[in-house]
């Protein structure tokens, strides 16, 4: 309750009494104005040292938790980042082990066709040196007689002249005629993206092994390199393809070689590329034709394989 005298807010009497619940005046009821009045002010409110000692604590305890989530934050970056960066290391190891390995598969497979390409050539130069035995043995001449031998003495009776038989032509039935090669009746074919040599003879010739007929009808053409769009001679019937191919290959022992004609414009590394896919592969057909003079028409032997 105030200690002073105070007036009444509503009539505006004043020297009101602080023990009167009510106004003299108009009797209104003065209570509430009392405790209001009894009320301190904000700007008197001053706040305790306790209160300001929690308020200390607390932020500092806000202050480490921030602190603490961020250099946890931070460790978690930085542990990523050095997983990351192991990961890229292995990784990287990796790749170059699978190089290396590689490389060995590549050189271990280059090193078997070496050896394959020199038994090869052995075998065919222990043919050859066979074969040249054997023709230096039909060719030796016959034993001469011994000197105590008595030859005998010339005939003096002349021999009768030879008669000439004229035998009679051959009639229409039995008369054989092979055409020349560029006189076999043949078509064009104009091969796509998915033809190979074998199979255009698998569909044409009913033996994939004929192959070596579109070698002889189409000289230009390579081996391994058969494009899409390319014209192709093929012979109409497949009988003229059978005898085209035995007159194409010949036989040593167990071995096959295709007998190819030198074209203008042919060359050691032109063959290789043709027959064998690369350049560097010259020495097998120069070690099959040693007398090879690159001449335009000179038959050569080369190997080629399924045959």
């Amino acid at each position: 309750m105030p200690k002073t005298k105070q007036y009444c807010p509503i009539c505006g009497k004043d020297q009101i009494g602080p023990d009167q619940q009510r106004c003299p005046q108009c009797d209104a009821d003065l209570t509430c104005f009392w405790v209001l009045d009894a009320l301190p002010e904000q700007s008197e409110v001053v706040a305790s040292p306790l209160g300001i000692r929690k308020m200390k604590i607390w932020g500092l305890i806000g202050g480490g938790v921030l602190i603490l989530l961020v250099v946890s934050l931070g460790w978690m970056l930085y542990q990523n980042h050095k997983v990351a960066r192991t990961l890229a290391d292995n990784q990287n190891r990796l790749e170059q082990v699978n190089r290396t390995m590689l490389a060995l598969v590549e050189k271990i497979e280059a090193e078997k066709e070496v050896m394959k390409k020199e038994a090869f050539l052995q075998k065919i130069n222990s043919q050859q040196r066979a074969s040249e035995s054997k023709d230096l043995e039909r060719r030796a001449p016959e034993a001469k007689p011994e000197s105590s031998q008595i030859k005998p003495e010339p005939s003096q009776v002349k021999p009768e002249p030879r008669q000439v038989v004229r035998q009679p032509p051959l009639s229409r039935q039995t008369r054989i005629v092979r055409p020349k090669q560029e006189q076999r009746p043949f078509f064009w074919y104009e091969t796509t993206d998915k033809d190979t040599l074998w199979s255009i003879a698998d569909r044409f010739y009913h033996n994939g092994r004929y192959y070596p007929v579109l070698l002889v009808m189409n000289p230009q053409v390579s081996l391994y390199e058969i494009k899409a769009g390319q014209r192709l001679k093929i012979l109409k019937n497949p009988k003229d393809a059978v005898y085209v191919f035995n007159r194409s290959i010949v036989r040593q022992g167990s071995v096959v070689f295709f007998w190819y004609q030198i074209q203008p414009g042919d060359r050691p590394q032109t063959l290789s590329r043709k027959f064998y896919r690369a350049e560097d592969q010259y020495s097998i057909i120069e070690k099959l034709n040693p007398n090879l003079r690159f001449e335009p028409g000179q038959r050569i032997k080369i190997w080629l394989p399924d045959l």
